[in-house]
């Protein structure tokens, strides 16, 4: 997915890949493969370049922007912000760095996005919210006027949240959910009206 937005918006076509930590980085073609260059965890990146995330969640993107700010000096003015040409924003929306937005989204007037924030295919973005670091917005997901997200919420697809709902930081919210009331912080919820289940099971990971 990354690689076709790369492409479609006149990045280069080669993705270098910077890894903390070992792994297998064979690659599995299902279609057609593209030219990658993958170094080591040893390897220094070049400061001059660009950067995207090449993982989605907001507890791996945390992490991952930890390690690289520690270790490679990569601040968020580093991140490119990769935005499909056929998404909508606005003139008076702000997009923060690190930014990935997808095919066929709307961002409406005046919303605040966040760094790090990955808003997939189809979801529509209202007018005045304001969206937190880190956050994920799943493909189809509406966020009425003057919604609020905290860091690190997870928006399942298909979600709708009603106008003026606050959800807290660190919230999953479950696919398909139609939130009409404030979420708090840490916890997941679900359902239509949805509703608090449980605490975030990957909360320490986040604080």
């Amino acid at each position: 997915m990354l690689y076709d937005m790369l492409v479609d918006t006149s990045h280069p076509q080669v993705l270098e890949v910077y890894l903390n930590i070992e792994l297998d980085t064979s690659i599995d073609f299902y279609t057609k493969e593209f030219p990658v260059i993958i170094h080591s965890p040893l390897k220094s990146p070049n400061l001059n370049d660009s950067f995207v995330f090449g993982v989605s969640g907001p507890k791996n993107k945390r992490a991952l922007f930890s390690f690289f700010s520690q270790n490679a000096g990569i601040n968020k003015t580093n991140y490119a912000n990769v935005i499909h040409p056929s998404a909508v924003i606005f003139p008076s929306s702000r997009i923060d760095h690190g930014g990935i937005v997808d095919s066929l989204v709307s961002v409406s007037y005046q919303s605040d996005i966040g760094f790090g924030v990955d808003i997939k295919r189809g979801a529509q973005i209202g007018h005045h919210n304001r969206i937190g670091a880190f956050c994920d917005i799943n493909p189809g997901a509406i966020l009425c006027g003057n919604v609020t997200l905290g860091d690190h919420c997870y928006i399942g697809a298909g979600s709708i949240i009603k106008e003026r709902v606050t959800i807290g930081e660190n919230t999953i919210i479950g696919l398909g959910s139609v939130v009409t009331k404030d979420i708090p912080e840490g916890v997941v919820a679900y359902g239509n009206p949805c509703k608090v289940v449980k605490d975030n099971p990957f909360l320490d990971q986040l604080l």
